[in-house]
């Protein structure tokens, strides 16, 4: 009988997610076990990555890997993968997602404030504007990293208390993610 390789749980025959964990379960054995490329009967080498072909995923293994979150990820990849979600507040966001999109936020507002000065926007009107449109995405991917950790997204709201609640937002934002499955999702890391 196959074995979850996350939590070991016992599988049935036909599951498509693990019980124990949630994991989804693919049954590949012609598809390489780094990148998930097809393979050929034939192939020696992975054609995508250049994986030792005999490196096959098995029957019944239990895929772990999200592609939206992959290891060669750079940081503006997470910038993007946010803004994709632009007005999505269901599932998670890692830990890298949220603070690259702030650090991206950062600089193009930056940016574009420096903009706004050279051509003569002294009232910051093109900084305002830049700021009203992020401001949706910033909500989305907030409650997105709460949903990491296993909190309500409502709990944005204490960040209007000030201070108080400006720390306590940098130490929940700062969290590592909740291990495995939670109540929004699997686990993205």
């Amino acid at each position: 009988m196959p074995k979850c390789q996350n939590c070991n749980a016992a599988l049935s025959e036909n599951a498509k997610f693990c019980g124990g964990c949630g994991s989804a379960i693919t049954k590949r054995n012609d598809h390489c076990a780094k990148c998930g490329n097809k393979l050929s009967a034939s192939d020696t080498f992975c054609g995508s990555c250049g994986n030792n072909a005999g490196n096959r995923q098995n029957n019944d293994q239990v895929d772990h890997r999200n592609k939206e979150y992959s290891e060669e990820q750079g940081s503006f990849d997470y910038y993007k993968q946010a803004l994709s979600k632009y007005s999505d507040f269901s599932g998670r966001s890692t830990k890298a997602e949220y603070w690259y999109f702030v650090l991206y936020n950062i600089i193009i507002a930056a940016l574009v404030f420096i903009l706004g000065s050279i051509i003569g926007d002294e009232d910051g009107i093109l900084y305002t504007i830049y700021l009203f449109i992020m401001l949706i995405p910033f909500w989305a991917v907030s409650v997105r990293r709460l949903h990491d950790i296993g909190k309500n997204g409502w709990i944005l709201l204490a960040s209007l208390i000030p201070l108080i609640g400006f720390i306590w937002m940098l130490i929940l934002f700062t969290t590592d993610s909740d291990l495995g499955a939670n109540k929004y999702g699997q686990n993205l890391e």
